[in-house]
């Protein structure tokens, strides 16, 4: 789904004093103002597509000409935000939006030293990260060998893995496409049999690179089903292995995978936009970024969001929004 704002909802001169207080060190109060700066610029469209995606309506919304994505300094090069407030306005952007979809940021401490935005851009030198970074990504949901909300018990250390993913786009002059594929789109072009055996625990599931821990969810469905939540999936090419005893298991697995492939759909995150996607209900990847560092290369920003309800345990009283591990 795709909604378009009649003017950005932020200003673009950030100079004026206008965007305080710096959305990663207070982001409470910087939601209070930019959801205060959407509100004059919202209309009705934006916010039943907000309450809509909120319910679990659309697995995706790109919101466009949210903000002023121009005067930018070049494409940092850097994980983390930048020391200046270049980056700000798309922040205030991202935080206004998770606000009008009644949900909260997040961020992990084991995941990019805890920061609440992280650049998503090529990344200098050899080595795994420098190379992911400039690579196709293939579909996956984030944190996906964490639990979901409804496997959370009291006293557990694992946080369930965020509800939706934010993207904010700050350059992308090759129009570099994000691969959303629908968790309904995959399950539609399998059988019940394989759907069934990815609902059993059958399955190890081993964290993501870029989140420090050696967790791994062990005799686990991929897929679940909440009466109060709909359908769930977790997914990664690379970190989920079947029970090699079961065929069944093995079998559905692979028709995932098949059927995955099959069913993505091609959005860009163009300047000026934010894309919410639902983490348990789609899979999302990107194409070739290219190896271009710096300068006009692209630049997208992303956070996390978890519904008002959405259990976990926070790991640091001055900063709620960090979660463990």
């Amino acid at each position: 789904m795709k909604v378009i704002l009649r003017q950005p909802s932020e200003s673009a001169n950030r100079n004026s004093g206008a965007l305080r207080p710096d959305p990663a060190v207070d982001p409470d109060l910087a939601t209070t103002a930019a959801s205060a700066r959407l509100g004059r610029v919202s209309d009705e469209a934006f916010r039943d597509a907000c309450r809509k995606f909120s319910q679990g309506a659309y697995p995706w919304l790109l919101i466009e000409n949210f903000f002023d994505a121009g005067a930018l300094p070049d494409t940092p090069q850097t994980i983390a935000p930048t020391g200046d407030d270049s980056w700000w306005p798309g922040a205030y952007a991202a935080l206004a939006a998770i606000d009008a979809i009644w949900h909260k940021h997040v961020a992990y401490r084991c995941e990019n030293d805890g920061h609440l935005f992280v650049n998503l851009t090529a990344l200098p030198g050899q080595g795994k990260l420098a190379e992911k970074s400039r690579a196709k990504m293939r579909g996956h949901t984030d944190a996906c060998s964490f639990p979901f909300p409804s496997e959370f018990k009291p006293g557990d250390l694992i946080s369930p893995s965020p509800d939706v993913v934010v993207l904010i786009g700050y350059r992308n002059p090759d129009s570099v496409p994000t691969f959303l594929a629908p968790v309904l789109a995959i399950t539609d072009k399998m059988d019940a049999a394989a759907i069934g055996e990815l609902q059993k625990p059958h399955f190890s599931i081993g964290t993501q690179n870029t989140f420090k821990t050696d967790h791994i969810l062990v005799d686990a469905p991929i897929m679940s089903f909440d009466p109060m939540r709909g359908w769930s999936i977790r997914f990664s090419h690379s970190k989920i292995v079947a029970d090699p005893d079961n065929p069944a298991a093995v079998k559905a697995l692979e028709s995932l995978r098949q059927a995955a492939a099959d069913s993505f759909e091609s959005i860009v995150v163009s300047p000026g936009s934010v894309l919410l996607i639902n983490n348990r209900t789609a899979l999302h990847g990107r194409g070739l970024v290219g190896g271009e560092i710096g300068g006009q290369s692209r630049w997208l920003m992303r956070t996390y969001a978890n519904k008002e309800d959405t259990p976990g345990l926070a790991t640091d009283p001055n900063r709620p929004f960090l979660l463990s591990p």
